[in-house]
């Protein structure tokens, strides 16, 4: 277009300034996953920008298009000036240089460049505070409300992260005006007598000066609102319209459902009337991906049931913190579930906004899946002051004070244990078949440990390590019992003699529960055993009242011979498990609690079945061993 021809991009330089390369702090940020960031950005900021005077939700549009490489914003200063000086500026074997090579092919032999245009509606545009945090200014924030989804100024370089060039025109309109202006982070290029450029460059008037009309890259807007453009997006995001709706559900189901945003991709509404069809609609090959759409659809539950509970604050959480007015200053939503397959056992934590913060996980044996949300105004501010620039995270020491940083660990815990004692009041309540295994029907362990040991006992956490039994101490009203004849030859990790912690273990069992077979491993005719730490190994319950169980293991290196011991874990001992049968390959049972696996491949989970002489239900504790 003629206008393009008179574009240029401009990179201010002074005296012995510092050269920058490529790592810019607050883009490196979302390299990780610059999608998913982009989503949560910019609809963030949306939100946060809200017009007071608007009917209905926050609109928020995505939309990719193409244009000639000719339309590339101020193309002729970039091939002209900047690439050049910058690629002499920068050795051949830098990344540096590699980014300025791979931005130069593009421009001289690619016949289109895509764009994705990210345009706001019933919001209040940017006005001069707005604009100066955005265009001018980094590590600065100006929100208009403490509510805010955002607040460190950081988030806006997450739109440079899905860019070929790096490059992001801004399009806004106001109730007093309108501008634009194009923002590269690029690298710096040096000139004679010690003159350097910065790496951040502008496509204006002059300088960082804005144009004074929108920047016509496709349709004018006629409402007050912002366009973000994404110059030259990343080949791999160029066909991602269900990916940028997976991470809008994702992080934004919420806002969508409470009606206070809709998001369009390619002319596609996504909002509350639409939502349950655009859930069912989407779907995935790939596991990662559809395990994300199976986790929306069970949130989406939460907040669709009539079943659902809703659990406020308790009174004595209310008088503890002075940033908490009312129980109703937060909300638990809370859904049991028939099987695993329809819960998250997760906990969905949320601000005001609707934004996803995080996922909380409670190991608490039971199918289940919840969304907390703080809504509270002080409430909000506070959790809004512990976290970092990705938002997915409340972490206490970001606090202001020594003492804020206390009080906000305190109140942390004390929230985990609140959340805990909910979902563990769905057992102690009758709710009777969701609960499997008496913890994670996955194998693996929590992605949120608690944070600290007070909060995996208040919360009722079972944990999710390696599972290792451990003795309680001896009470005279009854024996300690081992789930095996004493053996000097099992090493004990931690141990100063024969059995657990070096103490002779009793062999004394229940009524009418066979002794230990002396041939069992531990005899001494048997190799020396040693626990094998570097395993992950899991009892789930399948069937209680059938005595069905399953034990799931994945070693961390092949082993030729496995020696799984079962101990069922009473009040205060813990007893031998009366195995009736072991279903699973190479699996068979030596004696009573004692089964041997043959041959079990390193990083590859090895599940056998095994059925017990109990119609009720009983904890099972598991590890396994391997011949030294």
């Amino acid at each position: 277009m003629a206008e393009a021809e008179q574009n240029n991009w401009y990179f201010p330089k002074g005296q012995f300034l510092t050269k920058s390369g490529l790592n810019d702090s607050g883009l490196e940020t979302f390299l990780d996953n610059p999608l998913e960031s982009l989503v949560r950005e910019t609809i963030q900021n949306s939100l946060d920008a809200k017009s007071p005077y608007a009917k209905g939700p926050v609109r928020v549009k995505f939309e990719f298009f193409d244009r000639p490489i000719a339309d590339m914003p101020g193309i002729n200063s970039l091939i002209n000036d900047y690439i050049p000086k910058s690629k002499e500026s920068w050795k051949r074997d830098s990344k540096e240089y590699e980014f300025l090579q791979t931005i130069s092919n593009q421009l001289a032999n690619e016949s289109n460049i895509k764009i994705l245009r990210i345009s706001d509606y019933n919001t209040t545009g940017l006005n001069e505070g707005n604009w100066d945090a955005l265009v001018n200014e980094q590590g600065v924030s100006s929100k208009s409300n403490n509510q805010s989804a955002g607040s460190k100024g950081i988030g806006k370089n997450a739109p440079f992260a899905a860019s070929d060039f790096r490059a992001v025109i801004y399009n806004t309109k106001t109730e007093l005006c309108e501008k634009s202006i194009g923002v590269m982070i690029g690298v710096s290029y040096t000139e004679q007598e010690n003159y350097v450029s910065q790496a951040r460059g502008f496509l204006g008037l002059s300088e960082i000066r804005p144009y004074e009309h929108q920047y016509a890259f496709s349709r004018t807007r006629n409402e007050i609102g912002t366009d973000v453009f994404v110059i030259g997006v990343k080949r791999k995001y160029s066909q991602s319209q269900d990916i940028i709706i997976l991470n809008v559900l994702e992080n934004f189901l919420l806002s969508i459902f409470n009606g206070t945003l809709e998001v369009d991709v390619d002319n596609d509404p996504i909002n509350i009337d639409s939502l349950s069809a655009r859930i069912d609609e989407l779907s995935f090959s790939d596991d990662e991906n559809n395990g994300r759409l199976i986790n929306i659809k069970n949130y989406y539950s939460v907040l669709a049931s009539e079943s659902t509970q809703k659990i406020y604050l308790d009174e004595s959480i209310v008088k503890k913190y002075p940033f908490i007015d009312s129980t109703s200053d937060a909300v638990f939503m809370l859904l049991a579930a028939d099987n695993q397959a329809n819960a998250t056992r997760r906990v969905l934590m949320a601000r005001k906004s609707g934004m996803k913060i995080k996922e909380k996980g409670f190991n608490a044996g039971i199918n289940f899946s919840g969304i907390f949300q703080a809504t509270g105004p002080k409430l909000n501010t506070f959790l809004r002051s512990l976290e970092g620039a990705e938002h997915n995270e409340w972490t206490p020491e970001r606090a202001l004070d020594y003492e804020d940083q206390i009080m906000a660990g305190r109140f942390i815990r004390e929230i985990n244990s609140f959340l805990g004692n909910a979902i563990r009041s769905l057992v102690e309540n009758g709710v009777d078949d969701e609960i499997d295994a008496y913890g994670l029907a996955d194998l693996l362990p929590d992605e949120n440990e608690p944070e600290s040991k007070d909060e995996a006992k208040n919360t009722g956490s079972i944990s999710t390590g390696i599972a290792k039994v451990t003795i309680n101490p001896m009470k005279k009203i009854k024996p300690q019992l081992r789930f095996e004849e004493n053996n000097p030859d099992i090493e004990e990790p931690g141990g100063n003699g024969p059995g657990v912690g070096g103490r002779k273990t009793p062999t004394n069992n229940p009524p009418g529960q066979p002794a230990p077979n002396p041939d069992s491993p531990g005899s001494s005719s048997m190799p020396k055993l040693v626990e094998v730490l570097d395993s992950k190994i899991r009892p789930v319950e399948i069937d209680y009242k059938k005595g069905l169980y399953e034990i799931r293991i994945i070693p961390g290196h092949t082993l030729s011979e496995a020696y799984i011991k079962l101990a069922i874990s009473g009040e205060n001992c813990d007893y031998i498990v009366p195995i009736k049968s072991v279903d699973g390959e190479d699996g068979f049972v030596i004696d009573s609690g004692n089964i041997k696996l043959s041959m079990v491949q390193a990083n590859t989970m090895t599940s056998i079945r095994i059925k017990i002489n109990y119609d009720y239900r009983v904890r099972l504790k598991a590890v396994i061993y391997e011949s030294k």
